[in-house]
């Protein structure tokens, strides 16, 4: 056993170890970085639009308080909910969106959830800085 182990011992120059010292400095570097990052605070804003037209805004700090939310089109009015950073899409008549999907998705939060009424061609998203953020680090 200990012959083997020299032998290896022989193999490894000081330049591996010092090529393995600069691998683990920059993963350790890379990890501290990204540790950093996922702690950093996050401007998130919900916009409702249709074709392509932003129909209400919501800010960062407006999605921090509960409250209701309307929104016009075609002399229609929709509303969305807040509630604990999370929003969701409240009834509308039927005559206005009949199968009420849109409604029946439910609470969404940051993240590529979206909510679509289909009928009337509303989009209600999340928008974040962080939404091409970094999710692991693979060596």
């Amino acid at each position: 056993m200990k012959g083997s182990n020299r032998h290896f011992m022989k193999l490894i120059t000081h330049y591996d170890i010092i090529l393995m010292a600069l691998i683990f400095a920059i993963a350790a570097l890379l990890f501290i970085k990204f540790m950093m990052n996922k702690n950093k605070s996050v401007d998130d804003m919900v916009m409702v639009q249709r074709n392509g037209v932003i129909l209400l805004q919501l800010t960062d700090d407006e999605l921090n308080r509960a409250g209701i939310y309307g929104f016009e089109f075609d002399g229609k009015i929709g509303y969305i909910e807040v509630k604990d950073r999370r929003i969701r899409m409240l009834p509308m008549d039927t005559t206005i969106c009949p199968q009420a999907i849109c409604s029946d998705t439910g609470w969404i939060d940051r993240g590529p959830r979206i909510i679509v009424c289909m009928p009337n061609q509303i989009i209600v998203r999340y928008k974040s800085n962080t939404d091409n953020r970094m999710d692991g680090i693979v060596f």
